[in-house]
């Protein structure tokens, strides 16, 4: 099993991203996308809506970004 290795520099982040095929203003995208997702459930929703729509949202983003 690999061993977590957290990438604090910017220069790493950056590598690492690249060698996942994305890069950091994909990545922001796709957790802006998720956020407004959950931001955008109301109190009519069920309790499970605001994380259920970030889920939903944040994979499609996600799926959209990877995907060839």
């Amino acid at each position: 099993m690999a061993v977590a290795r957290i990438a604090r520099d910017e220069w790493e982040v950056e590598q690492r991203l690249a060698e996942l095929g994305t890069n950091k203003a994909e990545m922001i995208d796709i957790a802006q996308r998720a956020v407004a997702a959950r931001a955008d459930s109301t109190e009519d929703d069920p309790l499970a809506g605001p994380g259920l729509l970030s889920w939903i949202f944040g994979t499609r983003a996600m799926r959209r970004t990877f995907r060839a």
